[in-house]
């Protein structure tokens, strides 16, 4: 049970909630954001630069119904003129363009707005994109520059890389993603408050947790980011950074950055990793390689497949026996729904909302995807997963994505056949 509770928890980073507009590609985003501190409205003011893929009269943007807009314009040449908008139903709204907005053009929209996040206080102020604190196109990914205006104690956490500190009595601190992101996040805290731990990959700020225990975690994962980094490619010069939350469930993955509830921080004090390679691997394929956003498949490209990606380096590190071990442990949590009048087939889900649906993505999935890789041979599925990497990374990958690769090298349509026919059965049989 524990493992199928760490996976709900590790399910939580995915809001599956409202869809947006589609249609549209992103640019980039530069934020100049200051959280409040004698009250709880940060200042923000966002530039999003997007470009349209067919003609449209208006822009729908996924943003805070609580969110106050003081200003809101377009950019036409060097004036920013006067933008039309309106809500749209909750934490949605639609901005007008000034004509109608052609496809391939770019086009740039300035937001100066107040957003409620709360009075700064002296542990951690926490904005993730299921706050709607920006602007977004749900489905899509964009680069980053994030600038922070701070009281000179506190520090700053996102999706990036620091470019720049500039102190004083208000700290500012630049950050620039270098790549797309699927989320921006901002976490501002006081460094006093929390206890630093180093590694060779990844650098922790601890709240609770055991300093000594995390940093023993943090030793054991090491041959995971060296696994990983010679399979598919260094992800990046910066260290992955991780901060606990202490009323947060599970683990919010973003690139470069884990926002790790202190419950999961127990856990994996205690010995217990799961949760922390799996949040490393999708580093790689989550938050690297994006899956295609409340598309067929999301779930379990999102889900399964760097769980499995899990097994394989759990068999490179341990050995074949593990591997069986782990493979033989997904078949019994499978069992448990197998057959069920609530088992659902893994191309039929759309979120992990219900126990059954956890369990196919956690446990079945990664034996769809063992069953593949027995078809195919070790060494092919591991050049399969390699060309995914190669050819996806910084972008959306799509099921039929995944689907277009698999039959790259199957004359006969027999390994698409059969994972096709394991995605949507029920009561699967998988020969271990």
């Amino acid at each position: 049970m524990k493992r199928l509770f760490m996976f709900v928890l590790i399910c939580l980073l995915f809001p599956f909630l409202l869809c947006a507009q589609t249609g549209i590609s992103v640019s980039s985003y530069s934020i100049d954001l200051k959280p409040g501190i004698t009250d709880k409205w940060a200042g923000v003011t966002l530039i999003c630069r997007f470009i349209p893929q067919e003609e449209m009269k208006n822009v729908q943007f996924i943003f805070s119904s609580e969110a106050k807009i003081s200003s809101l314009r377009w950019l036409k040449g060097k004036q920013w003129l006067k933008a039309g908008f309106r809500k749209n139903g909750k934490d949605s709204i639609l901005v007008a363009g000034r004509k109608k907005l052609l496809k391939g053009k770019e086009y740039t929209l300035r937001f100066i707005y107040r957003y409620p996040a709360g009075r700064l206080n002296d542990t951690l102020l926490m904005l993730d994109r299921g706050h709607r604190w920006y602007p977004l196109i749900m489905d899509r990914i964009a680069p980053f520059k994030l600038t922070c205006r701070v009281p000179s104690k506190y520090n700053v956490l996102t999706a990036g890389r620091e470019t720049g500190v500039k102190k004083g009595a208000e700290k500012l601190i630049r950050f620039e993603s270098g790549g797309p992101v699927f989320k921006i996040p901002a976490v501002i805290f006081n460094p006093a408050r929390f206890a630093p731990v180093q590694g060779k990959y990844a650098d922790a700020y601890i709240l609770t947790a055991d300093k000594e225990k995390f940093a023993a975690a943090l030793k054991r994962c090491e041959p995971a980011f060296e696994y990983l980094e010679k399979t598919f490619g260094v992800r990046g010069n910066e260290k992955l950074k991780l901060i606990e939350v202490k009323d947060f469930p599970g683990v919010n993955i973003c690139s470069g950055l884990l926002m790790c509830g202190a419950e999961t921080m127990k856990l994996i004090c205690s010995g217990y990793d799961d949760p922390l390679h799996l949040a490393i691997v999708q580093q790689w394929f989550g938050a690297r390689v994006f899956a295609r956003y409340g598309g067929k498949g999301f779930p379990f490209l999102s889900i399964s497949l760097p769980h499995y990606i899990r097994y394989r380096y759990m068999r490179e590190l341990k050995g074949e026996g593990e591997y069986e071990k782990l493979l033989k442990e997904a078949a019994l949590t499978y069992g448990r729904i197998k057959g069920s009048e609530k088992e659902v087939p893994v191309i039929e889900i759309n979120s992990p909302d219900t126990p059954e649906k956890g369990i196919a993505l956690y446990a079945k999935g990664p034996l769809i995807l063992s069953a593949i890789e027995k078809e195919m041979g070790s060494d092919s599925f591991g050049y399969f997963l390699k060309c995914l990497y190669d050819d996806f990374s910084g972008k959306i990958m799509s099921l039929d994505d995944f689907e277009a690769y698999l039959a790259r090298d199957d004359d006969h349509g027999e390994i698409l056949n059969l994972f096709r026919k394991l995605m949507n059965s029920k009561a699967a049989e998988f020969n271990l």
